[in-house]
């Protein structure tokens, strides 16, 4: 059994923040609910587990600001940002980026070009040596047998 605080959470992977009015990220994830699935549009009742905070997911002032969203971390994040949770996006963005996760992520941004240019060129230079070495292979083992 999945139980965290007295609640059986099971069937329920995915958590969904009911208020982002907040820039505190406590009271962000204190507004959080475990739902089943992320929310496909406004007004569409949510199957969630409810918590002391949240009583009930499926309020008309949960519903009305609820659009589309996609898990991200099994977190539900909206695809479009509304215009009042615009601070507490900002707030997460320079949280995760102080964090060393955001940080390791920011590196991998930063250097995928390199790397991708890397393994392009990895590639073409192992493929250059295969047709080099078939061509002159013999050559080549000819030269370091008079050279020792």
């Amino acid at each position: 059994m999945n139980e965290t605080r007295g609640y059986d959470y099971q069937g329920y992977p995915k958590l969904l923040i009911t208020d982002f009015g907040s820039t505190d990220l406590g009271a962000i994830f204190d507004s959080g609910v475990c739902v089943k699935e992320c929310p496909t549009g406004s007004g569409v009742s949510v199957d969630c587990k409810t918590t002391s905070k949240v009583e009930d997911c499926n309020t008309e002032e949960i519903l009305g600001e609820l659009t589309e969203m996609i898990p991200i971390m099994n977190i539900c994040i909206p695809t479009n940002i509304p215009p009042a949770a615009k601070p507490t996006f900002d707030a997460l963005k320079a949280w995760f980026a102080q964090s060393s996760a955001g940080s390791f992520v920011n590196d991998l941004n930063v250097t995928s070009q390199a790397v991708n240019v890397s393994i392009v060129m990895a590639v073409v230079y192992s493929l250059f040596f295969i047709y080099f070495m078939s061509y002159f292979g013999e050559t080549i083992a000819w030269i370091c047998v008079f050279l020792m």
